[in-house]
């Protein structure tokens, strides 16, 4: 529990989800008696689903002019629940408009008749809908063999010093940085500041 500076609200924190129900909290301590109050805590469901960039960046180049049948493309997205948290590794009921597009991880793939026979620039438009609410993304993606970034690893959060942090309600640190590492799609490290203005980080 921890309580807001004007000691007016406390947030309550869980080791996991909580299961959606009605509870009852119970304050002691401010009095002589107990308060008490109900609460509903409702299931987690997909609020929100995002395409986070416009192009698909191409696994290798193209043929003639051509990409072949064993040419993939990616593009990032992400998943929120109603609370805004990221939960786009556990949203498991998101379908795509073709067999042929695949998603994992926050990684939507392009593969077979979606890219073979295609060329550089062309278009291809792609759908992400939860089955459960409904909820949906549309992009039209432009094809691109332009090295671009294809995965992020986080390395760690460290102050100013170099030393990691741990973030929380009782952190002390004033300042910290989020260290990445960033590849393409042929797995090379990118280090060009350029290449990651499309980097989104959410708190």
């Amino acid at each position: 529990a921890t309580w807001a500076d004007d000691k007016k609200s406390v947030k309550l924190a869980a080791a996991s989800n909580l299961q959606a129900a009605e509870y009852t909290v119970t304050v002691t301590g401010l009095g002589e008696e107990a308060l008490t109050g109900k609460t509903t805590v409702e299931a987690q469901k997909v609020a929100s689903i995002e395409i986070l960039d416009e192009i698909a960046v191409v696994s290798k180049n193209a043929v003639n002019g051509v990409f072949t049948t064993d040419t993939t493309a990616t593009v990032t997205y992400v998943v929120k629940d109603q609370y805004g948290t990221d939960i786009t590794k556990t949203a498991s009921d998101i379908v795509t408009n073709d067999s042929n597009i695949t998603l994992s991880n926050g990684v939507i793939t392009l593969a077979g008749s979606a890219v073979a026979g295609k060329k550089e620039n062309d278009l291809v438009t792609v759908v992400l809908v939860d089955k459960t609410t409904g909820k949906s993304a549309t992009a039209t993606l432009k094809l691109s063999a332009a090295s671009a970034v294809s995965t992020i690893e986080v390395e760690g959060i460290f102050n100013a010093k170099g030393e990691a942090v741990q973030l929380n309600d009782q952190s002390k640190a004033n300042e910290a940085f989020i260290v990445v590492n960033l590849k393409d799609q042929y797995g090379k490290e990118i280090t060009e500041a350029s290449k990651a203005t499309g980097l989104v980080i959410t708190n």
